[in-house]
């Protein structure tokens, strides 16, 4: 059986062709992202904006011919914070489903959390428990899962949103200004109860994650058999965090690993992988690249 599983987040819209073979193991026949940001605006405006939901129309019609190419037998599709967060976001996904003929499955945070557990699960059976972080544009999940029992949290903490507010604050000095946003969303009890589980193994998974490991490694292409299942240590994420926020976006724009449309959320990004892990007390994050559309494949 071959698939095509759609995830569109706030950032990105990600398409996963999969095969699954006799023995019921699904093997990735393509993968590719394509950086929409179909959240722009949206924590200003609270709604999708016109463009930014072009942009993404565009990006989606070429999936499904994409799709129709390689001859799956189903599309399955699955909208984000985006859909949820915002006044016009089932509208949005009604379009969508309708360019791909296909419907766009708005998930809860509950929902999410529980496809990227199934995705890491199956991506790492060895693990009995671990804790799983996702950072996206729009907002940031940790899924801590032990003796077949998860807990979660979803913070209004994302590397979009967090870029957008520090322009609108126009300070001097962004960092401090994130920093200080950050901090205060991580004294939330709860967050930090589930990072102080992160004792388990802490696993990184979504586009900041990814990106990064992609740039320690200086890949001139992405290559998921690279990345899926390396690690970042505290070490090199400060590396980055640093040197990101010294350099111009021109600059950014020139490192290998870094995809021009990320080069403006990634010093962002860096500085919350960074934050997160001090807040876990860990050194070490193992790399995922497999999430929400590999957890639709589960069920299927």
């Amino acid at each position: 059986m071959r698939v095509a599983s759609i995830d569109i987040g706030s950032n990105s819209a990600i398409l996963l062709i999969a095969e699954r073979n006799e023995t019921g193991k699904w093997k990735r026949i393509s993968d590719q992202v394509e950086i929409t940001r179909i959240s722009e605006g949206l924590d200003a405006s609270g709604v999708l904006a016109i463009d930014a939901v072009n942009r993404t129309a565009e990006v989606i019609s070429s999936y499904r011919e994409i799709a129709l190419a390689y001859k799956v037998d189903q599309v399955v599709a699955t909208g984000t914070a985006p859909f949820r967060r915002s006044k016009n976001g089932a509208v949005v996904a009604s379009l969508l489903g309708t360019l791909l003929d296909a419907p766009i499955k708005i998930v809860s945070g509950e929902e999410e959390a529980q496809l990227c557990l199934a995705a890491t699960r199956q991506a790492f059976p060895e693990l009995s428990a671990m804790t799983i972080l996702d950072i996206g544009g729009a907002s940031t999940e940790i899924i801590s899962f032990k003796n077949r029992d998860h807990r979660m949290i979803s913070m209004d903490i994302g590397t979009v949103r967090l870029t957008e507010r520090m322009l609108q604050k126009n300070k001097a000095n962004k960092r401090q200004t994130v920093i200080a946003e950050i901090n205060n969303t991580l004294r939330d009890s709860k967050a930090r109860q589930l990072l102080y589980s992160a004792s388990n193994p802490l696993i990184g998974i979504a586009g900041t994650v990814t990106t990064l490991a992609a740039m320690e490694l200086q890949l001139d292409a992405y290559d998921e058999t690279l990345i899926h299942g390396s690690s970042l240590c505290r070490e090199t994420i400060q590396k980055w965090d640093h040197k990101l926020w010294n350099m111009s976006p021109k600059e950014r724009q020139k490192i290998p690993g870094l995809p021009l449309k990320r080069a403006d959320v990634i010093p962002v990004g860096a500085l919350l992988l960074g934050m997160i892990m001090d807040a876990a007390n860990v050194n070490e994050l193992l790399v995922s690249d497999r999430g929400v559309r590999w957890g639709r494949l589960v069920d299927i």
